[in-house]
């Protein structure tokens, strides 16, 4: 149960990994914080941004929630992208959930984006789910906070302003 508010913005040249919640995701784990089991009920809200500087040669692989997902077992569910995703160069494997997704055999499940984040849920999708485009009167509805909790014994996500944040965001004022 993550979320990332922040805006974020990656230069440099050569391959870059950038991601809203996490940049790479392999075997199992995502980065070197040690899910064995995927991400869950995960959501960016910041906007992503990968300057390449007028560089073509740089290869990106940029998204909301997971930049490069290579697995074939792994699990990414209840999980929505609220921000902007923007590359500048020609060599990008972009999404607004998932830049690149190796994923074909484990389970993607309930993933949703903002209509005009980026043209697409999932950049590159070995796996058969895609992301679904919603609007932004949608993701700030109550009925889409049922739908992102759907599946869960106890609910990850309350009501935000404009989009779902998790319960523990909630203030008990």
């Amino acid at each position: 149960n993550c979320g990332n508010f922040g805006n974020i913005t990656a230069t440099g040249s050569g391959t870059m990994y950038v991601g809203g919640v996490s940049a790479y995701g392999w075997g199992g784990n995502v980065g070197s914080n040690g899910l064995a089991n995927g991400l869950l009920n995960c959501f960016n809200a910041g906007n992503i941004k990968v300057d390449n500087s007028g560089d073509d040669s740089v290869k990106a692989y940029v998204s909301g929630v997971i930049g490069y997902f290579n697995t074939t077992v792994y699990t990414l569910e209840n999980c929505f992208n609220a921000g902007t995703i923007t590359f500048g160069g020609s060599s990008a494997y972009a999404g607004a959930v998932v830049g690149y997704s190796n994923n074909a055999k484990g389970t993607n499940a309930n993933l949703y984006y903002l209509e005009g984040s980026y043209s697409t849920g999932i950049g590159t999708n070995k796996n058969t789910v895609d992301a679904a485009a919603v609007s932004a009167e949608t993701l700030a509805s109550a009925d889409f906070v049922t739908t992102i909790n759907t599946g869960l014994e106890t609910a990850a996500f309350a009501a935000g302003e404009d989009h779902p944040i998790l319960v523990w965001q909630v203030s008990s004022e």
